[in-house]
């Protein structure tokens, strides 16, 4: 009975592995635009990159061995709560929560990193005091870690690649880049419309988009533009209905909604006629539980 149970938690590991190795690389788009944003693609998004990375091919790969019951199953568990540590102690320093909403999702990978633990600790005792019998699968072994290193290689390079090509990251997603304005102190009927396909200040005659960098606009209410578009695009999810398009969080997007009328309204005096809107990604409703 206790073997199956083993074998149902890896089934359920072999999965949660899959699935965010996917939701990894799905993200590799909004990632480095994040990264462009922030001034580039910087040695501590590689350390996240690689550790996160690294953890989904362990979970996987533990959830494989433990469903096959095989003797690689403890220390690749061990493995992967070492690695899920590294990141915690990494995370705390270098991604300190800034909101309510990203303490809580923090909070909850401490849970899921404590409970891992001690399924880890039950799992290789249960192997030690042989209540549990691990078979050496020498044909099963090379191909568990023939799919790890390859997974871990795509993991690796996902990382560096960022890297290499991080300069032009802003380039890729938005497309080409806009010409610069001609006199930037000349006026503009401006929407400030925060999105992760173009940069966020749109001229409403010309429909030219230019990052706020560009407008020549005091040096603090750059800074305020810059922070809010990094916030919306941070609270960017894939919409249930079409994972093509990212949507905000309904409760995200109202709090959001005032916040940026007040940027607007902070644009004005440098608006043609003091004519400046603004835009925000669609809100969704989360899913019914």
């Amino acid at each position: 009975m206790i073997e199956w149970g083993l074998r149902a938690l890896g089934a359920f590991w072999i999965v949660g592995g899959a699935a965010t190795l996917i939701a990894l690389w799905r993200s590799r788009p909004f990632d480095r635009l994040l990264a462009a944003l922030g001034g580039g693609w910087r040695r501590r998004d590689r350390i996240r990159a690689g550790l996160l990375g690294l953890g989904a091919v362990l979970t996987l790969a533990s959830g494989a061995g433990l469903a096959a019951l095989d003797r690689a199953a403890p220390g690749l568990m061990v493995a992967n709560a070492l690695v899920q540590a590294a990141w915690l102690v990494f995370a705390a320093r270098a991604f300190p929560p800034e909101d309510d909403d990203e303490a809580l999702g923090r909070r909850r990978v401490v849970v899921a990193f404590v409970l891992w633990c001690l399924a880890t600790a039950a799992v290789v005792t249960a192997a030690l005091g042989d209540a549990v019998r691990f078979a050496a699968l020498p044909l099963f072994e090379a191909g568990l870690a023939f799919v790890s290193l390859a997974l871990a290689a795509i993991v690796g390079w996902s990382a560096t690649a960022r890297a290499w090509d991080g300069a032009g990251a802003d380039e890729e997603i938005r497309g080409d880049v806009p010409e610069p304005i001609v006199d930037p102190t000349v006026p503009h009927r401006w929407m400030f419309a925060p999105n992760i396909v173009t940069a966020s200040m749109r001229d409403v005659d010309t429909d030219r988009t230019f990052e706020p960098a560009a407008l020549k606009l005091p040096e603090a209410l750059t800074e305020r533009l810059e922070a809010f578009e990094i916030e919306v695009l941070e609270h960017l999810v894939e919409s249930r209905d079409d994972p093509e398009v990212y949507v905000l969080p309904a409760r995200i997007r109202r709090d959001l909604e005032a916040r940026i009328g007040e940027l607007a309204e902070a644009l004005k005096p440098h608006a043609l006629n003091g004519e400046t809107s603004w835009w925000l990604p669609p809100g969704e409703e989360p899913e019914p539980t």
